[in-house]
């Protein structure tokens, strides 16, 4: 491509064709058809919103129990066990479950790739 440019202005350089076939022969590029075959290699949509939760859920399972249990000895056996999605508006009650803060001004190295 670039040197068919540079045929087209003419001049004499490297990558201009020989004015006569007497600076030597001509040889023409032959061109093949390509087919990428790196698809197998690509990394698909990866989302990073919930690579714990698996942990989180598998170590809230474990400590529930015992979280009930110490709950009930420090405020009665009358307390209230609830989940997040199970509060009732009015009710005194112990919350047990994971608690996620998001921090938008936290550095994070997930986003600063994404961002690249």
């Amino acid at each position: 491509m670039f040197s068919d440019l540079s045929a087209q202005r003419g001049g004499s350089s490297l990558l201009c064709r020989p004015a006569s076939e007497d600076q030597g022969p001509v040889f023409e590029r032959t061109s093949l058809d390509y087919s990428p075959s790196t698809e197998r290699y690509r990394v698909g949509e990866r989302s990073f919103s919930r690579q714990y939760a698996h942990i989180y859920a598998a170590r809230l399972m474990e400590m529930r129990p015992l979280l009930s249990e110490t709950a009930k000895h420090k405020w009665g056996s009358d307390v209230h066990i609830r989940k997040l999605c199970d509060l009732e508006t009015g009710e005194q009650c112990c919350i047990v479950g994971t608690l996620f803060k998001r921090m938008d001004l936290q550095p994070s190295i997930l986003k600063e790739i994404s961002e690249e």
